[in-house]
């Protein structure tokens, strides 16, 4: 039966009950029944019935409220796989720009000869880095181990200092790590210098590492928006994680770049 028509059958239910008693008090009245006895159960006759309604009504908003909690964290459900989707999809733009992009326009500029005996190894580097994101992450990564391997491939004189190791959430480590390498390759690309200093200082629960050059330096005002490079493969990286990018530059006097990130902040 439907629910609309339940709190009318409940009613109707109570008062045949309420009736029923009613008549057989009052047929008993020959045994001088008392009239309060009479009194008391035609009162409770609409009772009965109001307390049946209001039960139904109760049930009722209580069945449309689970409905709409429950279409509510479906809709909750496809907006997180969506976001992820996107986050998916942003990062590997930023792993193609980072890698076999940047490989490709340093060979179609002239800033690297196409017979160069690195440049072979470079590709292979750069696939196997496209090829890793498709695969489950492990739960944590060595910050340190990620950088240096990624030093191998900047093709600069790099001043290396930090911890013995650094192991943090593999997301983390892995965005620190890109933001990084994506730094260097700026300084490759742009600052007019073969050399670079990396430092990394902290722990698990805060860190900074900075990287710096002494090159020709650059004013922010003059970057094209376009450029995605700082934008989203450094500040975009340590923004999705909880951190920090903050870029020191001017024309002739070098480029920092900080990357800070605090646990539980992201």
């Amino acid at each position: 039966m439907p629910v609309a028509h339940l709190p009318l059958t409940g009613g109707v239910a109570a008062l045949a009950a309420g009736g029923g008693a009613v008549v057989l008090l009052i047929a008993a009245g020959a045994m001088d029944v008392d009239a309060s006895l009479v009194s008391g159960t035609m009162q409770a006759i609409p009772a009965a019935a109001l307390s049946r309604a209001a039960w139904v009504l109760v049930h009722h908003a209580a069945r449309q409220a689970d409905r709409m909690a429950a279409e509510a964290a479906k809709a909750r459900g496809e907006a997180l796989v969506a976001a992820g989707v996107r986050a998916g999809e942003r990062e590997f733009a930023n792993s193609l720009h980072d890698t076999a992009a940047t490989t490709l326009l340093m060979v179609g500029t002239g800033q690297v000869r196409s017979d160069a005996d690195w440049l072979a190894r470079q590709a292979r580097r750069d696939l196997d880095r496209l090829r890793s994101g498709s695969g489950p992450p492990p739960e944590e990564a060595d910050l340190v181990e990620l950088l240096r391997a990624d030093l191998d491939a900047t093709h600069l004189t790099v001043d290396f200092d930090s911890p013995a190791r650094l192991r943090l959430p593999f997301g983390v480590a892995r965005a620190i790590a890109d933001a990084a390498g994506e730094a260097l390759n700026n300084v490759r690309r742009h600052a007019g210098t073969t050399r670079a200093t990396v430092r990394l200082s902290g722990d698990a629960r805060a860190l900074r590492l900075d990287i710096a050059d002494q090159g020709k330096g650059f004013s922010a005002a003059d970057v094209p928006v376009t450029r995605r490079g700082l934008r989203e493969s450094v500040s975009g990286r340590m923004e999705r994680v909880g951190g920090t990018a903050t870029i020191t530059s001017a024309v002739g006097e070098g480029t920092l770049v900080r990357l800070e990130w605090r646990a539980g902040d992201g």
